[in-house]
Parts: structure tokens; sequence; C-alpha cells
């Protein structure tokens, strides 16, 4: 979703008009496609902030085991550095939160989370708390490690749905099942009326302006993008694929 893209999609709609177009399938698609281009901006902002809080609090985790293997347990300095840092997550509780992060329902990671935090905050033992620290260490990592969502694809699925939804899913089938719905409901109804307009641009551009120039002015409304280059053979299902390249 790109200024340019924006700006074929005006030839575009244009060229459906005069081809025998469903156009009540394209007027209702250019306005979803404006409420998914506004979400995904919203969608992406959000996981890049949650995305950048818990990577900040995988550093303070890393903080901790170092201070845990380092400094003598209970010392002060150890005791000042433990409570300053797990002060520090405890501000940022809940800020790591997103579904294809840390899922409000992980339970796992909440708990590990506010028990670095509480034991940090008292007397306790110290193989008990730098286990709970290298455990939410090993979450974090884990996390980070995985693949990032196409935020088209989410953002979509987020224009009338929650990501909340997908809680129970693996990660894997949660990306599998935003891609496709994306792809089924979004992609492929605008993709079908693509490829009729490219068809008829097709069959009209050996055709001789006979009617008073109706062709040629018909051919004029069509973005160059419907037609083979010279030398190519694309079917028309390539071509209204590579237009609709910058939505994938």
């Amino acid at each position: 979703m790109t200024d340019q893209f924006d700006e074929e999609l005006k030839l575009i709609k244009k060229a459906m008009q005069t081809a025998d177009c469903d156009m009540s399938v394209v007027r209702a698609w250019l306005k979803l496609y404006e409420k998914v281009k506004k979400q995904t901006a919203a969608t992406k902002d959000s996981y890049i902030q949650a995305r950048a809080n818990l990577e900040e609090i995988q550093k303070y985790a890393a903080k901790l085991e170092q201070v845990v293997v380092e400094e003598a347990w209970q010392s002060s300095r150890c005791k000042e550095e433990v409570a300053a840092i797990t002060g520090k997550l405890r501000q940022m509780d809940g800020s790591y939160e997103h579904e294809f992060l840390v899922s409000p329902e992980n339970q796992e990671y909440h708990l590990t989370y506010h028990s670095v935090i509480e034991l940090g905050q008292k007397k306790c033992d110290k193989i008990i708390f730098q286990s709970e620290v290298e455990n939410l260490s090993a979450l974090n990592q884990e996390i980070l490690g995985r693949e990032t969502p196409d935020f088209y694809h989410l953002g979509f699925y987020e224009t009338d749905r929650s990501a909340e939804d997908l809680s129970d899913l693996p990660y894997s089938e949660k990306m599998r099942k935003i891609g496709s719905l994306y792809e089924a409901d979004f992609l492929r109804p605008i993709r079908k009326q693509l490829i009729t307009a490219i068809t008829y641009a097709d069959q009209t551009a050996g055709s001789q302006p006979r009617f008073g120039g109706i062709l040629k002015r018909h051919q004029a409304d069509l973005p160059a993008g419907f037609y083979n280059e010279q030398g190519e053979n694309k079917t028309p299902e390539e071509r209204a694929d590579a237009i609709l390249a910058p939505l994938r």
C-alpha cells in the first residue's frame, strides 16, 4: 500500500468502468482498501511498539542474569541492582502484550514475568530467582525469534476482527490463517475484476478506432500495466498479480 499504488488505483478504477467489470464489487473493495490501509498502519505501530518494549525487557533480563552471576548474592550492591531492574520491569508490565508477541492469554509468560518482579523486590533464594530470570530470558528470545507477521495480512484481519480471537492457535497457524483470509477475502475479489479488465484491454489493443475514436479513447484510459511489454507474453492472471504485487 504505497502512494504510487494509490495513484494507479485511480486509473484502475477508470479502466474497470470502461471494461465490463462488476462495479459494485470494485466500489466495495475500494472502501475496504481504505479501511485496511488505515488499520494496517495502526496494526504495524502497535506491533513495533510492543516488540521494542519486549526487546528492552530482554535487556533487563540479561542484565539480571549478569548481576546474579557476578555479584555476591544479597550484597548491598546486588540488592540495589536487582531492585532497580525489577522496578523497571514492574513499570513495563503489560507493555509487551500483542497477540503476535506475548498474548494476553499467555499465562506462562505472565506468571514468569511477575514472579521475577516479586522475587526481586524481596529476600529470596538465589537459585529460585536465577531460574525464573533464565526462564523469562528464554521466553523472550523464543518470542523475538519468531517470524514477524505480515502487516497487510494482520491489518486486514483486524478491520473487523480482534487478533485476540486467534489466541488458541499455535503461532504458525495464526500466520497461516491471517494470510489465507487476506488472499481469499481481500485480494481475490479485486484480482477477478482486474483479470476481466486486462482481458478487455487485450481484446481492444489491436482494434481500429472505427467508431468515432471510442476504442482509442477507451484504450487511453487503461493503465500501462494492463498490457504486455514488447517481447512479453504474460497471461491476464500474471499481469493482474504484477499489479497487485505492492499488496503482497
